[in-house]
C-alpha cells in the first residue's frame, strides 16, 4: 500500500533491541507493576490447577529471574493476594539461565 521496503531481518533486531532496552532499564517491571490489569489477564482457573495439584501431594515450586516485588504485583493480579501460598518454594531473581 505504501510500498516502504519491508526488512524482516531490521524489523526483529529493531525490535529485540528495543525490549531489550526496556527490560534491562526496568521500566518494564515499573510500568507493568503499577498498572498490571492493563497487561495481564487474571486467571482465577490457574488458581484451581495450583490448588489441585498441591491437594493431590505435589511439591509446587515458583522460580522467576525477576524480582519479588514485581512476581508479587503480577501474581497478586493473576491469581490472587495469598498465592506465595500455593507454593512450597518461591524463588526470584534467580538468575536463570538463557
Amino acid at each position: 500500500r505504501e510500498k516502504i521496503p519491508y526488512d524482516a531481518r531490521s524489523m526483529v533486531t529493531d525490535l529485540m533491541g528495543v525490549i531489550g532496552a526496556t527490560h534491562m532499564s526496568g521500566d518494564f517491571h515499573r510500568i507493568v507493576a503499577d498498572d498490571p490489569g492493563r497487561y495481564l489477564e487474571p486467571k482465577p482457573h490457574l488458581k484451581n490447577v495450583l490448588h489441585t495439584l498441591k491437594s493431590s501431594g505435589k511439591r509446587l515450586i515458583f522460580v522467576s529471574n525477576s524480582p519479588f516485588w514485581y512476581v508479587d504485583a503480577g501474581m497478586r493480579h493473576i491469581i490472587g493476594a495469598e498465592w506465595r501460598n500455593t507454593f512450597d518454594v518461591v524463588a526470584v531473581s534467580a538468575g536463570k539461565p538463557g
